[in-house]
């Protein structure tokens, strides 16, 4: 990789951001005179009935510090070993239905809204999102379940937010599973080198201006959704349209996509691009990273890239998986996942 020089970065970074802003704002004018006000106003649903599956579990509440309501879906004994699992962007505790349903068969399973998703706790203003906040969120929630440690399992922000976790409570987390997530010094460290990554990354720059990305993300009716789980036609019948519809009534609830972008506003600014030395963050604890291959937004390279900042690393990759690994290969994921837990 050639190394990206800091200012070059910052500037491409800002080019990128003034060209997608550019293009969307021009799509929402279109969209405004084509179709009148109602292609920039989503649909009200009503709660879609899949969402309270009781073969998905039970929906509980946990209050933790800070007075932080957190909302999440168990299923299984609550004598068994516990596994967190933690969703990613744009996605809430649903994204992990198949493996509530087949991993709680030998183990506890919770599924998380982190907060600012779904129907956990949305506090105001960007620097709620802050990572280590996200991440302590984890700790006490594990802690009122009456657990002193657990396996994580992450997914896109859920992994990055697992990071930090097994960093800041390390003896929280006994064995750390990521699926589709890049460790982020190995991401600052890929964007310092590869054009290829900041290109890819082109909506992370947009996330950092205020308004237009809600507006982009509500578009015709959340129908960046319809998009983004077709995008693997091989994986399509895993998304069906009562669960594509179940995302679009939970991020169509008033107030519930601002929130999400902070995390990008709060973590993932701008100072990726001061050519900064990565604070690196070791994982301690046994990790499995688990790697769609088909995925458009994180390049291949930071797959592997995580074993220079853990101990123990193994990695399991998925040719024809994209993004959402662990809804389009739940099969080959869970037998993953159980016999890296179980040491095989």
């Amino acid at each position: 990789m050639v190394q990206v020089v800091g200012p070059v970065r910052g500037a491409v970074a800002a080019l990128l951001a003034a060209f997608w802003s550019g293009v969307f704002l021009l799509l929402l004018a279109v969209r405004r005179v084509m179709r009148g006000a109602e292609a920039l106003q989503p649909r009200r649903r009503p709660r879609p009935a899949l969402l309270d599956d009781p073969a998905l579990g039970t929906h509980k509440f946990a209050t933790v510090f800070g007075g932080i309501k957190l909302h999440y879906v168990e299923k299984g004994d609550r004598s068994k070993p516990l596994l967190l699992l933690l969703h990613g962007f744009p996605a809430f505790w649903y994204c992990w239905h198949y493996q509530l349903k087949a991993l709680s068969q030998h183990y506890w399973v919770v599924a998380v809204d982190m907060r600012g998703y779904g129907e956990s706790a949305k506090p105001e203003g960007r620097d709620s999102y802050d990572r280590q906040l996200v991440a302590q969120d984890l700790f006490h929630l594990v802690l009122s379940l009456g657990r002193q440690s657990c396996t994580v399992i992450g997914h896109d922000w859920g992994g990055i937010i697992a990071y930090e976790l097994a960093r800041l409570r390390s003896s929280l987390v006994e064995k750390l599973i990521i699926i589709n997530a890049p460790h982020p010094d190995a991401m600052e460290e890929v964007l310092q080198h590869s054009w290829d990554q900041m290109f890819r990354s082109w909506y992370i720059y947009l996330f950092q201006l205020p308004w237009l990305p809600e507006q982009v993300m509500q578009l015709d009716d959340f129908n960046m959704f319809n998009k983004m789980f077709h995008e693997n036609p091989s994986a399509r019948h895993h998304y069906p349209p009562e669960m594509v519809d179940a995302y679009k009534y939970t991020f169509g609830e008033p107030g519930a996509l601002t929130p999400p972008l902070n995390y990008y506003r709060q973590n993932f600014g701008w100072r990726w691009h001061r050519g900064e030395p990565a604070q690196v963050a070791r994982v301690t604890c046994p990790l499995l990273v688990i790697w769609g291959e088909r995925d458009r937004a994180l390049s291949p390279l930071l797959a592997t890239m995580a074993a220079r900042y853990a101990d123990r690393f193994s990695v399991h990759l998925l040719p024809n998986a994209s993004h959402w690994a662990m809804m389009e290969e739940p099969d080959e994921v869970n037998e993953a996942i159980r016999g890296f837990i179980s040491g095989q």
